[in-house]
């Protein structure tokens, strides 16, 4: 065999291991993009269901905290009457105290309210 037979045999031969190598190649880009469009899906299904499991817990929460504040308003709003009352009763058993009282405050903040 000579130099030139077996040159273009060892070209040959490297050609056919390039294709091979190509076609490796390809095929493993291939199964490549499958897994990753697979776990794509998966993650985005995970994260859905964790989006879903967030809106739920925060819908729950903020039910907990409106239920709450009506509470403390009504609360408040019983303590507010029961203040009024108080204070309606007293100006009644004492309506010289109380005027006197309403006439010292409003001129106290008369002043204030000039400077």
């Amino acid at each position: 065999m000579t130099a030139v037979e077996r040159a273009n045999q060892l070209k040959e031969a490297a050609a056919e291991r390039a294709q091979a190598l190509r076609e490796q190649a390809a095929t493993k880009a291939e199964e490549l993009k499958k897994t990753t469009s697979v776990k794509g899906e998966e993650l985005k299904e995970v994260a859905v269901q964790k989006a879903q499991q967030l809106k739920e817990v925060a819908t729950e929460k903020t039910a907990q905290l409106r239920e709450t504040a009506s509470v403390q308003f009504d609360t408040t709003k019983v303590k507010a009457k029961e203040i009024q009352g108080q204070v309606e009763d007293y100006i009644n058993e004492n309506p010289t105290k109380s005027a006197l009282i309403a006439l010292g405050t409003g001129f106290v903040l008369g002043l204030l309210m000039r400077k």
